[in-house]
């Protein structure tokens, strides 16, 4: 899991680096509390590189709601 993790941690950084609107934005897509947001967010990308059924790509992108 320390591999997930980090390769997590290394993709947030490099797209923090590139648009951190964005993320601000998505962060508080997922709770009004920064850190909270941030964990859950975290755990969408950990979610998709552990288990392909829940990418949240597909899901930021879908009109479905999510389940």
């Amino acid at each position: 899991m320390d591999e997930i993790n980090s390769a997590v941690d290394q993709l947030w950084e490099d797209v923090n680096a590139e648009n951190p609107e964005l993320m601000k934005d998505w962060i508080a897509s997922f709770s009004e509390d920064y850190d909270e947001g941030k964990e859950k967010a975290k755990q969408e990308i950990r979610n998709t590189l552990t288990d392909p059924g829940k990418n949240f790509l597909w899901r930021l992108l879908s009109t479905e709601p999510w389940l």
